[in-house]
């Protein structure tokens, strides 16, 4: 990799790849929207970082291709993440997800790009209803559930995956990516796990969900870029945790007591509340920011197995207490 083009560099994902790339010298260029505006506080952190800025985004096609140029790899991390329903959010996530993921890959065709990650998400493998993890290979007619974020980012990466290479064509992989933390601030799990650690979190949830550190992310999506095979997507996720350990785990770190008690959350106890939330926002005129569809992760597990990732391109993360220590710093 000499020139490398980032797409949303201005996300919690998107930055630490490029603080990464800045670590080990490398300079890659930034496709920032002119709307991002100097004043955003991700934009001024991104700007203590060395990039070259192309403005424009992944719904502009030209600008694109003008970034593209030159370019041998591309890391998509541009994405729209909406847990809401509805058809205005809907079309956000298809226009966001499936439509710019396909335009960042027609410019980096016509550039000849020879190398593309997109980044994606582990709900596109699917979630279980038994605690095991599962891995690239996991049937989604099985495993797979219709929340709209997790069926447009579940497209965008078939459509990319099922691109051709060779010949001029770009090698093509995914990075899927499980919920993420770690240092600095944009990541709604930092939020939550620092109301874990001072004692505002004293409710349960019967869902299994993976982790894994910002920085590791990074690592594995450099490591995709460099040693992918065309067509494969890598899970990219760390501890396969349940609400419970991670509250004792948050306490260790932080050197807390955990909750005595713990009020455990039930499916039915959330859906007239989240249905009367819903009729609310939408008599107001308003787009819910969640809705039923959320729901659809009740009683499963979002846990993943990292095998292929760590044997094809010698990933490996760090430990949990580590990345909790760094996110409460």
């Amino acid at each position: 990799m000499s020139t490398i083009l980032i797409t949303g560099p201005s996300n919690y994902l998107g930055y630490h790849v490029i603080k990464l790339l800045n670590q080990r010298g490398v300079r890659p260029r930034a496709l920032l929207r002119s709307g991002d505006g100097e004043t955003s506080k991700a934009v001024k952190e991104l700007k203590k970082l060395t990039i070259d800025e192309f403005e424009g985004g992944v719904e502009d096609l030209p600008s694109l291709k003008a970034a593209c140029k030159g370019v041998d790899t591309v890391c998509h991390m541009d994405f729209v993440l909406k847990l809401g329903g509805g058809k205005d959010v809907e079309k956000a996530l298809y226009e966001g997800n499936v439509l710019g993921t396909r335009n960042v890959l027609d410019a980096a065709t016509q550039a000849g790009v020879a190398r593309v990650v997109v980044s994606s998400s582990v709900l596109t493998v699917g979630v279980n209803r038994e605690p095991k993890p599962l891995d690239e290979t996991a049937d989604w007619e099985t495993y797979g559930f219709g929340l709209p974020y997790a069926l447009s980012r579940r497209q965008a990466e078939q459509e990319a995956l099922a691109r051709p290479c060779g010949a001029g064509l770009p090698t093509i992989v995914a990075a899927n990516v499980s919920l993420t933390m770690g240092p600095g601030e944009g990541a709604p799990a930092n939020v939550l796990v620092r109301k874990m650690a001072n004692g505002s979190i004293r409710i349960t949830a019967p869902i299994g969900v993976g982790v894994v550190d910002v920085r590791d992310f990074a690592e594995g999506v450099l490591l995709a870029a460099e040693k992918g095979h065309h067509g494969r997507r890598y899970i990219l996720s760390g501890e396969n945790l349940t609400p419970e350990i991670l509250l004792k785990e948050v306490a260790v770190v932080s050197g807390t007591q955990p909750p005595g008690f713990l009020f455990p959350l039930k499916k039915w106890m959330l859906y007239p509340l989240i249905t009367v939330y819903e009729l609310v926002s939408r008599v107001s005129g308003k787009t819910p920011k969640i809705t039923r569809s959320i729901l659809q992760l009740w009683d499963r597990h979002a846990w993943y197995d990292t095998t292929l990732a760590r044997t094809e391109l010698g990933w490996e993360p760090r430990p949990l207490r580590e990345t909790l220590r760094d996110t409460l710093n």
